[in-house]
């Protein structure tokens, strides 16, 4: 079960406007940082990917809910 939760939870943030997108950035970045041992950057961006993470899927479950609700 654990499984299904985060594969469901990686479709919907895919989904979103700005998740594939954002994503795919942001991991560059964070890379780009690791190879100039940038510790702080490396924290400060992975810490903005996983906040962006939580908003979009939370703004994903919101219009989920929103919908079945009708």
């Amino acid at each position: 079960m654990g499984k299904t939760i985060w594969l469901r939870m990686a479709f919907l943030y895919y989904q979103s406007p700005s998740g594939l997108d954002f994503s795919n950035n942001m991991h560059k970045e964070i890379v780009k940082a690791f190879q100039k041992k940038d510790v702080r950057s490396v924290h400060r961006l992975v810490e903005e990917h996983i906040e962006h993470a939580k908003q979009q899927l939370l703004l994903s479950f919101g219009q989920s809910s929103s919908a079945s609700d009708r």
